[in-house]
């Protein structure tokens, strides 16, 4: 917290590549689940040295992203208005005009200044917060939000505070490809054409209130040393009414597929996406972290649609 934000710009750069680079070589669990996930989605589609060449990537941006998070923490305004960009004309209404909003996001390019691009820019965003790790850790993250104005829920009952924000005419931010338990509200559905949960919760909350969702992501462009806030689709207030929750859940999750398609390597691939199983899944299709869901039974179903990688994509 003290020194890396001293650091100039490019030596800083240098430091995430070396850092991430030495994670891959140590060979640490994240680098074996990371594989998994890999192996699992691409197969026998790439050579073991593409598969190498690439998750190296992968760690690199890692590095990034984590060196990021202290660097951005020191004159937090002129940073990030300096290396963040509106990259399109629906993004850039989000962040300028003043309507409700959930803005959906993945675990990928830097979803942390998401929040902080939004909020620098004058819009009152609430993020929705899960604590992780130890309590230093989750101590130094709310502070790190809260530098730039933004709000923070807590994930466990996050409804009242949610609907608060969005009657105030203020951006709801979620991270929502994680995993969610089947009890706290989570569907299956075909992603990169392997079952995984998602959260129907912002489905059905747009749907009820209709509320507009724009799926996005804060892109890095290294060419440029630039996060490019990105849209991948915007749901409007109309086709939220129209649309089932489940059908929104979907375009959600089509949405996350366009967006890691597009820029492989800035996904967090290190993360336990495939967590569980249903009972009528195959084991043996899934990664070794994987275990089979007490919560489902042979008939829960399984929302259509995802497509594994093209053979001609990166990874």
């Amino acid at each position: 917290m003290l020194f890396i934000p001293m650091l100039t710009r490019r030596a800083e750069r240098r430091i995430a590549r070396f850092i991430g680079w030495l994670v891959w070589r140590l060979r640490l669990e994240y680098c074996r689940i990371a594989r998994d996930n890999v192996d699992m989605i691409c197969g026998n589609m790439r050579t073991d040295a593409q598969k190498e060449a690439f998750l190296k990537k992968v760690f690199e941006h890692a590095g990034l992203v984590v060196m990021d998070y202290f660097w951005f923490s020191r004159h937090v305004k002129k940073r990030v208005l300096t290396y963040c960009e509106v990259g399109d004309d629906i993004s850039r209404r989000w962040v300028e005009e003043d309507f409700p909003g959930v803005f959906c996001t993945a675990h990928f390019g830097n979803w942390e200044l998401g929040g902080h691009f939004i909020s620098e820019h004058g819009r009152r965003l609430w993020s929705v917060f899960k604590p992780m790790g130890c309590r230093a850790v989750s101590k130094g993250l709310l502070s790190f939000r809260g530098r730039s104005g933004q709000h923070v829920i807590e994930r466990e009952g996050a409804m009242i505070g949610v609907l608060r924000a969005l009657r105030a005419k203020d951006v709801v931010a979620m991270v929502l490809d994680q995993h969610t338990e089947l009890p706290d509200g989570g569907v299956y559905a075909a992603f990169f054409g392997k079952p995984a949960t998602f959260s129907l919760s912002v489905g059905t909350l747009s749907h009820r209130l209709h509320v507009p969702i724009l799926i996005a992501g804060m892109v890095y462009h290294p060419d440029r040393d630039r996060y490019v806030m990105t849209t991948i689709r915007e749901i409007t207030a109309e086709e939220a009414a129209r649309m089932t929750p489940e059908e929104i859940t979907m375009a959600i999750r089509d949405g996350f597929e366009t967006m890691i398609r597009r820029h492989p390597d800035q996904w967090l691939w290190m993360y336990r996406r495939w967590k569980r199983y249903r009972p009528c899944d195959n084991p043996a299709e899934f990664p070794a972290y994987a275990r089979i869901d007490a919560y489902a039974t042979a008939d829960t179903p399984c929302l259509p649609g995802g497509s594994c990688f093209p053979p001609n994509r990166a990874v």
